[in-house]
């Protein structure tokens, strides 16, 4: 792998580690559904994260298609925490 590739994997990690986390610590607050809410992103955005880990790394599953999953719900949990917020 490339210098360059070595550190985009680096700086990719606080968006899939950092917005689970926030998922994870933020459904112990508020309403029933919300805290389901926050824990199904936090726990489904790793998941696809680990999946497409095992899709880079040669396994025959796809790999860009379950980072592009992953990030979805993570922005979406973003997303909806911003309107929430708002």
């Amino acid at each position: 792998k490339t210098r360059e590739g070595r550190l985009h994997d680096l700086f990719g990690l606080p968006v899939f580690l950092g917005i689970p986390a926030a998922a994870l610590v933020e459904a112990r607050r508020g309403r029933r559904g919300w805290r389901l809410a926050s824990a199904a992103s936090g726990v489904g955005m790793l998941a696809f994260f680990v999946l497409a880990g095992v899709g880079f790394a040669g396994k025959p599953v796809p790999g860009g298609l379950y980072q592009r999953i992953s990030l979805g719900i993570g922005l979406g949990w973003v997303t909806a925490l911003l309107l929430r917020r708002r």
